[in-house]
């Protein structure tokens, strides 16, 4: 079974990353040095807002993602990340007969990123691969079962900070 919210969920991660910046003097702003090489750290949120009419099937999930990165030329640098997506709740019918079920989306990879370092702002891109898991669980009524769904993928992304 192949899912198609694999790449539609780590297509809504918002990446929240940053380079650390040095300068000789801590008073001295002016001569910030953001296009500085090395190790760095980041992470961000990521959110699914339910927007169906049966607003009470699925409830909004927020995820969390976080990423270590080594920049080792002004205008480049590699990243491992990992996405924890979310988790997502559903259930439908009243009295005897209901169904439950949750899924949760995770993934972790690996990418390039090309920089363009604009005095105080950098505009980027990336391309990387992914291995991504969903796995739900479902109950209906006393019976239950649980499916995990891997998928490795290429990814693609462009963004500023």
């Amino acid at each position: 079974m192949r899912l198609s919210v694999l790449p539609l969920l780590l297509g809504i991660v918002l990446v929240a990353g940053g380079v650390a910046a040095a300068h000789d003097d801590p008073y001295d702003h002016d001569h910030d040095d953001y296009a500085r090489t090395g190790a760095y750290l980041g992470g961000g949120f990521t959110g699914a807002i339910n927007t169906m009419p049966n607003r009470d099937a699925f409830k909004d999930s927020v995820g969390v993602d976080g990423r270590v990165g080594y920049r080792f030329h002004p205008s480049w640098a590699v990243e491992i990340a990992y996405w924890h997506l979310g988790e997502f709740k559903m259930h439908a019918g009243t009295g005897p007969v209901t169904f439950d079920a949750d899924l949760r989306a995770k993934s972790i990879g690996a990418s390039i990123v090309g920089i363009l370092p604009l005095d105080r702002f950098d505009l980027y891109g990336r391309v990387g691969y992914a291995r991504s898991e969903l796995k739900a669980t479902g109950a209906l009524g006393p019976f239950s079962s649980t499916v995990r769904e891997r998928e490795n993928e290429w990814f693609a992304g462009v963004g500023g900070r």
